[in-house]
């Protein structure tokens, strides 16, 4: 009995020792501008590209400031994660989703993206922190969380856009409750943490 209390004591301490906070900070930042990068990078060309922002602004007329390219970006790697980015307009009743996925800017891989960043460095941080066992391994890939939650939340404020023109004010961003609850949060405990099972998995064999 005194044993096998002794191994539920070890088991419960090694999935205890298996969450890092430290190694979740990194590994979630890292997976952020992982997929963020890829993103910028694949659609470098369309997102400075005055024309392709038409597609995406259309319904303002007059002279504006347009949103800076790598805000652009962010836009779209949020709407990878599922998260609308919304457009305010003075006048109007309420905030209108932005038709990224119909635009120039968007590939229809890119929702594979952060998915991908989320179970490559889950992985990484589960074999780095010796987790031996597909528990271990879903704890230690799910700390991302503690990182990405954080990039998540500074990416919504940073990318935040507003102009003003003839009269009409308008600002657009990601929806900031939506990207910290599904983007910051559900999916890197979750796809962190399939990563973190297969980091597991190899650690353990």
């Amino acid at each position: 009995m005194a044993t096998r209390q002794q191994g539920h004591r070890i088991d419960s301490d090694s999935i205890a020792d298996s969450v890092s906070i430290g190694g979740g900070l990194i590994g979630g930042v890292l997976a952020y501008v992982l997929g963020y990068g890829v993103i910028a990078l694949s659609k470098s060309d369309a997102i400075d590209g005055v024309s392709g922002l038409f597609g995406v602004l259309s319904q303002f007329g007059g002279e504006f400031d347009y949103p800076a390219g790598w805000k652009l970006a962010g836009w779209v790697f949020y709407r990878a994660h599922n998260v609308d980015v919304l457009i305010d307009v003075s006048g109007s009743d309420s905030p209108n989703p932005v038709a990224l996925t119909e635009s120039v800017f968007w590939e229809p891989w890119f929702f594979a993206v952060p998915v991908v960043a989320l179970v490559v460095l889950g992985a990484v941080v589960a074999y780095a922190t010796a987790a031996r066992s597909a528990v271990a391994g879903a704890v230690a890939g799910g700390s991302v969380v503690f990182g990405y939650v954080l990039v998540v939340a500074v990416g919504v404020v940073v990318t935040g856009w507003s102009t003003s023109v003839l009269g009409v004010e308008a600002s657009a961003g990601p929806d900031l409750v939506v990207a910290i609850l599904l983007a910051g949060i559900a999916y890197p405990l979750v796809i962190g943490g399939i990563g973190g099972t297969i980091g597991g998995l190899i650690r353990g064999r």
